[in-house]
């Protein structure tokens, strides 16, 4: 049997120890439809700041300037921008006395913004086809190889198109040999000079053939064809119309 004093009947129940702060970092699998991942990193909270290793964040956050080759620990923000990307802070949840925890949202230096104004305008006199499916086409910061389509619906019988082109708004295709296009999986169109630069808003038009299209949907299919020894991450497709001239 044990003897306690009385004292020992009216003290206060020990504090439970607050539960430590968890990381997790937010990244855009579509930014343009607001579509973005979550993931837990291992992180160590302290003085008010996380501290992570660099390796668990370049797991997710592919870095503009290529493999670093090596690692290291550092406060959260440092190991961010030394990947170069811009992180934005949600510390809402910081005091959440259950869970308490910080989501950072890192953006790419160069991700997609949705264009402030519309850059391309129909065509007089012509018919002019908005995408049905496929807008924008993605194909920035991914791997060579990577293929997205863009789907047109034709109304108008094939043999009474005279002219047809597909008009369009590209951000940085550096050369020809970045991107491929086919229609139907077949036809090569092919990359005019007037959609090829670097930076944004590049306004063009491909020609097509008008044998090459159908009555009903139409498919172009783009693919990330060349990185240009590493010197680019690929290109996006803003706005397209695909125009027809009939008879």
């Amino acid at each position: 049997m044990r003897v306690m004093p009385l004292s020992w009947f009216y003290e206060d129940e020990p504090q439970r120890r607050k539960p430590q702060p968890r990381l997790f970092l937010k990244i855009a699998v579509n930014e343009p439809a607001g579509l973005y991942n979550t993931f837990e990193i291992p992180a160590d909270y302290y003085d008010g700041r996380f501290y992570c290793n660099l390796n668990d964040l370049a797991v997710f956050l592919r870095s503009p300037i290529g493999r670093l080759g090596y690692n290291m620990y550092a406060p959260l923000n440092q190991v961010i921008t030394c990947l170069g990307y811009i992180p934005t802070y949600d510390r809402s949840n910081l005091d959440d006395p259950e869970n308490p925890r910080m989501i950072v949202t890192c953006k790419h230096p160069h991700a997609y913004e949705a264009p402030k104004e519309i850059y391309l305008k129909p065509t007089p006199g012509a018919t002019n086809i908005e995408p049905s499916d496929g807008m924008p086409v993605w194909l920035f910061d991914v791997p060579v190889g990577t293929k997205a389509k863009l789907t047109f619906d034709i109304d108008i019988a094939p043999r009474k198109i005279k002219k047809a082109w597909l008009a369009m708004v590209a951000d940085d295709i550096d050369a020809p040999i970045e991107a491929v296009i086919t229609l139907k999986d077949k036809t090569d169109i092919q990359v005019d000079k007037s959609v090829i630069g670097e930076g944004e808003n590049h306004l063009g038009r491909l020609n097509i053939p008008p044998t090459a299209l159908l009555k009903g949907t139409n498919t172009f299919e783009f693919v990330f064809a060349d990185n240009l020894g590493d010197s680019t991450a690929g290109y996006i497709i803003t706005e397209a119309l695909l125009v027809l001239e009939t008879d």
